[in-house]
């Protein structure tokens, strides 16, 4: 949050202290819908602030208070490089690099599944309906044990990557993984389970 320090509104914070000092509803932190719409509401706020100290432009917030970042600011976009991969991180799976038949179908049955799962996971409650219409769903898309492992790896690993942005995982972070952690289990698979029931 370097917008609140550079409107000299306080220190830079996290999204949950910035919500909880500026009034702003975020009761299922962490979460992507509720996330969203604190963001949302804190932007208004802040935009407002701007408005009210007459910062119309990009300049005008520069010239507000330094930091490094602004500096970014004075380049155009044509001297920014493309963005490679180095050699050393290739795929380590060499079945990885080569696509399977009917690789487009599958790969939109599996962006299907990952999307459904997300909405399904959200409040991390799995409902008997919701537990059965994603068993359906993954025989539906005929999806191999691999591919569902590796959509709940991903889920897993978002969720978590999410947690620990601001590098704190709290107890009730940690329950969240927890919980993530039984219902993709209970689906199938999961992050760190020994035995495979799919």
């Amino acid at each position: 949050m370097f917008l609140k320090s550079i409107l000299k509104l306080g220190s830079r914070c996290s999204l949950i202290d910035a919500c909880q000092e500026f009034g702003i509803d975020n009761q299922r932190a962490h979460t992507a819908w509720s996330d969203a719409e604190a963001c949302e509401n804190l932007l208004r706020f802040y935009l407002d602030c701007l408005e009210n100290n007459s910062i119309v432009k990009f300049s005008d917030l520069a010239r507000s208070q330094k930091y490094k970042f602004q500096k970014s600011m004075d380049f155009p976009l044509a001297e920014i490089g493309p963005i490679t991969t180095p050699v050393d991180l290739q795929p380590l799976s060499r079945k990885a690099k080569e696509p399977l038949p009917g690789f487009e179908a599958n790969q939109d049955a599996m962006k299907i599944y990952f999307n459904t799962l997300c909405v399904v996971l959200q409040d991390s409650i799995l409902t008997h309906d919701e537990f059965n219409y994603m068993k359906d769903l993954q025989r539906k898309l005929h999806l191999k044990s691999e591919q569902i492992k590796a959509m709940h790896g991903r889920a897993f690993l978002a969720v978590m990557m999410n947690y620990i942005s601001d590098d704190w995982l709290d107890d009730s972070e940690e329950q969240m993984l927890f919980q993530l952690q039984t219902n993709l289990e209970q689906l199938g698979w999961a992050p760190g389970t020994k035995e495979q029931v799919l």
